[in-house]
């Protein structure tokens, strides 16, 4: 099958997603298919309804939560030399201010490990998906820190249940992820990032830490992202900075680095994508978080492994739009981003892309 087979579908779903619904802005895809010898790289719509300007597959947006991926993988490679363990209490890991503050929330941080905290099996309560949050952020002016959040989560909510107990999606525990790698690196947990995924050697030029780090030279401004209509483009970046979003990055980017996790480019020992991909099977799902049921064992470390349509899926998506995704058994990556949230098109788009590669990819696995 000649590539542009491939491509004008792929251009023309994205076009109408735009032109069909008017409350996304723009869409960029990028599809990784080498089995076929296939790299697909589009955009539609505007980077803003404010500007009007095209969108292109060049500019960048806030990741939000698949910023947890690389959290993740940065914890195992700490894992990798030795310098952590899985396993261990968190209290060996975080300062004793931050102990002392889940201590007088209720919690028992001797009984929560890093382990939990990747899981989501903490059951640290979800400071971000709570309205106490939410009308504290709606101006976007308020400039939050870590301890701040932690706080609010023993303020806002109680335990989801004992640790290991209850899935529960908590960005409580993914800020706590932050300050594990600020504590054992020095460094802000985006530099951290970068030096033990090491964004040089990757090629990930334009994937950077919001306000801890200076966009990269020639990087093009973000891409407005928008909640409600309303754009966050100036909202500031520390309501979602810590360690459970931060990281702003092209889609090109974001699938270099989606692809890498599974493919053996991050990881020295080859057996760490199978610790990756274990989890605390807990008893039972907490409340819904973000409109998603709650599936005990669905969350790994940094990643959701999901089914779509009898295909394994490697997945994690950002509050704003993102999606990247990995489909082993066809060897396949995808990055994409519709700019707004409570949107459904994302995951559709998905869905749709996969549809037309799967054919050609299984029908060149069948070619002697």
């Amino acid at each position: 099958m000649h590539h542009s087979a491939l491509s004008q579908p792929l251009q023309s779903m994205i076009k109408h997603q735009v032109q069909n619904d008017v409350t996304i802005p723009g869409v960029i895809m990028e599809i990784d298919a080498p089995r076929i010898g296939f790299r697909y790289s589009g955009a539609a719509g505007v980077v803003g309804f404010e500007s009007g300007a095209p969108l292109t597959c060049q500019h960048p947006v806030r990741l939000a939560s698949n910023t947890k991926t690389y959290v993740s993988a940065a914890i195992l490679r700490l894992w990798e030399d030795g310098r952590l363990d899985l396993d261990a209490a968190i209290p060996r890991y975080l300062p004793d201010d931050h102990i002392r503050i889940m201590r007088d929330g209720g919690y028992d941080p001797d009984a929560i490990t890093i382990r939990h905290l990747l899981t989501h099996t903490s059951g640290l309560f979800d400071y971000s998906d709570c309205d106490d949050f939410e009308a504290l952020v709606a101006s976007g002016t308020y400039r939050w820190s870590r301890i701040e959040q932690l706080q609010g989560a023993m303020d806002w909510g109680r335990p989801y249940g004992i640790p290991g107990e209850v899935f529960r999606y908590t960005d409580t525990g993914y800020i706590e992820l932050g300050e594990v790698l600020e504590q054992l690196t020095g460094q802000s947990y985006g530099a951290a990032i970068r030096e033990l995924v090491d964004f040089e050697r990757l090629g990930l030029h334009q994937t950077w830490l919001e306000d801890f780090e200076l966009p990269p030279e020639g990087t093009l401004p973000r891409a407005h992202q928008y909640l409600n209509g309303v754009s966050n483009y100036d909202h500031d970046a520390s309501e979602d900075l810590h360690g459970g979003g931060g990281l702003v990055a092209t889609m090109s980017d974001l699938l270099t680095f989606h692809r890498a996790v599974f493919t053996g480019d991050i990881y020295t020992d080859p057996a760490t994508i199978d610790v990756m991909l274990s989890t605390i099977v807990a008893q039972k799902g907490g409340p819904i978080a973000y409109g998603r049921e709650q599936k005990p064992g669905e969350y790994r470390m940094g990643i959701f492994v999901l089914d779509l349509d009898g295909l394994t899926d490697y997945q994690h998506g950002g509050y704003f739009g993102t999606e990247a995704a990995y489909f082993p058994k066809l060897d396949v990556t995808i990055a994409l981003t519709v700019n707004r949230t409570d949107s459904d098109a994302g995951a559709d788009l998905l869905r749709r892309a996969i549809a037309i590669l799967r054919e050609p990819i299984s029908a060149s696995d069948r070619a002697p």
